[in-house]
């Protein structure tokens, strides 16, 4: 499988699986709206358009690939266009979320069949959808698939943060630097698994290459298991700063989204038979390279 179809290319993980899978020497068609700036390569064709337009017969017929991988798998729509597109593939890896889970009901772990999925309209609802679909139409003679629920992707590329107030917050690094306190829900002890985006984009090329594509959903965290709080510790250490935690314990914050508030601790024996001698970058060291980036 050297020729992937990527939908995405200029966000977070699918840059780091553009260039990841460049230095392999695999070919890509990048499928984005053109937005953001994104990589030049010699096998690298870029295709601007909005995906919704995308499935069309000159489309089908005028491009060829070996395999989908889809970074913007978030609704049922999009599992139907990349159904419709496997026909001329071999495969399709998929990327969900942990999200799919509903936040109130995660078992502790939570492995990846005997859960209690969100039942209201989100992001993850969207996307369980979508998983339920490309399941649903899975012919063994037309495509295999994958499905990857990854929980918090942290590295490069992004910004930090993990739960409301400072997920995703670009001035973290500077509200830490000038100790001002960070709002935490339940004080920051909810259990969370980051994964490090490379370690993400290399168990991708792994089941790729080791041919693994066989119709299966796995949970996808990182190896440490810590709560929100020793995240934002690791940060503070790294800085030689002093972390400052609002003590006013929140269990509720308005209008941010609930799927962080609990626990988000997952079973990943399953994964783990396929991954021998995985070798995972320790969460530390993942961060210290993050932190290199992010202070310019």
């Amino acid at each position: 499988m050297k020729s992937i179809l990527l939908f995405g290319g200029s966000g977070f993980l699918s840059k780091h699986i553009l260039e990841f899978g460049l230095k392999k020497n695999y070919e890509f068609i990048s499928i984005t709206r053109g937005l953001k700036k994104t990589l030049t390569h010699k096998n690298l064709t870029k295709i601007s358009i909005d995906r919704d337009d995308i499935i069309d017969k000159s489309f089908i017929k005028n491009h060829k690939f070996d395999l989908i991988i889809d970074c913007n798998f978030k609704s049922e729509k999009h599992s139907k266009q990349i159904v419709k597109l496997a026909e001329k593939s071999k495969g399709i890896i998929a990327i969900s979320s942990d999200y799919v889970y509903s936040p109130f009901f995660r078992k502790l772990k939570q492995d990846e069949d005997k859960a209690t999925y969100t039942d209201f309209d989100s992001m993850g609802y969207n996307k369980r959808k979508a998983e339920i679909y490309l399941e649903s139409n899975q012919e063994k003679d037309l495509y295999r698939y994958i499905i990857f629920r990854p929980p918090h992707i942290y590295g490069p590329g992004s910004f930090p943060g993990t739960i409301p107030n400072h997920g995703r917050d670009r001035d973290l690094i500077e509200k830490i630097n000038n100790n001002i306190p960070l709002k935490l829900i339940h004080n920051g002890l909810g259990l969370i698994q980051p994964i490090y985006v490379l370690d993400l984009v290399k168990i991708i090329f792994y089941f790729i290459e080791n041919n693994l594509l066989d119709n299966q959903i796995f949970n996808c965290p990182g190896p440490s298991l810590m709560t929100h709080k020793d995240y934002y510790l690791a940060f503070a250490k790294l800085l030689n700063k002093q972390l400052v935690i609002d003590d006013t314990f929140i269990t509720e914050i308005d209008n941010v989204n609930p799927f962080p508030y609990n626990h988000r601790y997952y079973d990943n024996k399953k994964i783990q038979k396929f991954l021998k001698n995985f070798e995972y970058t320790e969460f530390y060291e993942g961060i210290g390279q993050w932190l290199q980036e992010l202070k310019g």
